[in-house]
């Protein structure tokens, strides 16, 4: 995930100021940045690539050159990030059992 914390004193960073590149028009405040924005390069891709194909997990593991249970694995990291970046905690898992879905599953 990107970091967003202050290297000097570990607080949060905020953007202070918008300039536009045309006209050079500049407005200042305080802007938080989205969770989204908060993703890795790679996690951002995979929800792009993702969208694009409408949520087919079969055309995204073809576009990835990947087999579809990998294209599955990476949407569960992609989920995982999300989560994490948005503060949801996962269920606690019992023991001898998953949360995700097993690998032979069919599930689009």
């Amino acid at each position: 995930m990107k970091s967003f914390v202050c290297p000097s004193c570990g607080g949060e960073m905020v953007i202070k100021r918008l300039a536009c590149t045309k006209c050079d028009t500049v407005v200042e405040g305080t802007f938080t940045l989205g969770p989204l924005s908060r993703l890795s390069e790679e996690t951002a891709d995979f929800i792009v690539l993702f969208v694009r194909n409408k949520g087919n997990m079969r055309n995204v593991s073809k576009e990835l050159g990947v087999s579809y249970p990998t294209a599955r694995k990476l949407l569960f990291k992609v989920v995982d990030e999300l989560e994490a970046v948005l503060g949801i905690e996962k269920p606690k898992e019992e023991p001898g059992k998953s949360v995700e879905p097993e690998e032979g599953s069919r599930e689009e």
